[in-house]
């Protein structure tokens, strides 16, 4: 779940190599082996509870860790918006409405360790090639330059300067038409 630029009422689900919607409802297999099998096949970075066959979430909210109000209310109103599609209780949030599916995605690493300067913000869509950041060493030299690999929108950027060679320094989608 990102909540990133699009509205509130949007969800935005990441959909590695095949639509997961029908897959996820994990609970309606009661076999740990086979979900976790079907997620490590669509792609999925399996958690290691997921792993270990126990049921596991990892959500994300905010930006650069927030813990503001806001935040938390959207992460309580996730889980218990999944707890009742899942039949886990009877009351929750509606499924929503509009569902963004983001197929296409990469995370964008250094290769260098140096400081990441973003050239773009989180939300902003990009061109193939756009110039995502400049990676310099620490006496402002250019060493290395981070471009978009495809069309896309900016999910996220770090907002921390120090990088070390192959960290996460953005992660780009593309939404499904």
């Amino acid at each position: 779940m990102h909540p990133g630029a699009h509205g509130a009422d949007d969800h935005v689900a990441l959909r590695p190599r095949e639509r997961l919607a029908s897959g996820l409802r994990i609970h309606a297999e009661r076999v740990a082996g086979s979900a976790v099998d079907r997620l490590r096949l669509a792609g999925v970075r399996a958690t290691p509870l997921i792993l270990q066959g126990k049921p596991a979430i990892t959500i994300e909210s905010g930006y650069l860790a927030s813990t503001d109000e806001a935040s938390i209310a959207r992460i309580e109103q996730a889980v218990a918006g999944v707890m009742r599609w899942l039949g886990m209780r009877p009351s929750g949030p509606a499924p929503v409405q509009h569902v963004v599916w983001i197929d296409r995605n990469e995370v964008l690493r250094s290769d260098v360790t140096g400081i990441f300067q973003p050239a773009v913000e989180r939300g902003q869509t990009v061109a193939e090639g756009t110039l995502i950041g400049r990676i310099t060493d620490f006496h402002g030299t250019r060493l290395s330059e981070v471009r978009s690999p495809f069309a896309g929108e900016v999910l996220y950027v770090i907002g921390t300067p120090p990088v070390t060679k192959g960290e996460p320094v953005a992660f780009i989608g593309q939404g499904v038409p």
